[in-house]
């Protein structure tokens, strides 16, 4: 709950960071405080991952596994960063931790994420840490203002994470 200021100001009520998220701008403090509180409620739960991506002591960003597959043991990673952050490899560095304690620790099989063809940006992270495009997926996703987007999916594999 400390950070929930920092999260606010930094990314969770910036428009220009929730446009390709399943959520909008926070609006007021409460809803960050929320999230936070749902986290916390969800922290035992071994079907949602949550992570804050600190830089020099200051939360910048969130970072998430969600099991897709318990039987297949396959989740979604996610992530979100101030804009002030931008191009600095911050993203990559947080999820390569991700993911190695993904495959290496809990013992997941696969891991999957997607993106909105608008946000190249978030693509080239996936590319980096080594997924491969898996899918296209048409008029796959719905934004806030009420428009689909077409979606890529990428992928990687424990085997080939580890190798």
């Amino acid at each position: 709950m400390a950070d929930a200021q920092a999260m606010f100001d930094l990314w969770c009520n910036d428009p220009q960071v929730t446009r390709f998220l399943s959520w909008g701008p926070h609006g007021t403090i409460d809803n960050t405080k929320r999230l936070l509180k749902s986290w916390q409620q969800r922290y035992e739960d071994t079907m949602f991952y949550n992570w804050c991506i600190e830089f020099e002591g200051l939360p910048i960003g969130g970072i998430d596994l969600i099991m897709r597959s318990v039987k297949s043991l396959r989740a979604e990673l996610g992530y979100c960063l101030s804009n002030r952050y931008k191009g600095r490899g911050i993203v990559t560095e947080a999820a390569c931790a991700v993911l190695t304690y993904a495959f290496e620790t809990v013992g997941l099989h696969k891991i999957c994420a997607k993106h909105d063809v608008e946000n190249p940006a978030s693509g080239r992270i996936m590319q980096k840490l080594g997924m491969r495009q898996e899918g296209y997926m048409k008029l796959d996703a719905q934004r806030l203002d009420g428009t689909y987007s077409d979606m890529i999916l990428y992928g990687i594999l424990r085997d080939e994470w580890l190798r």
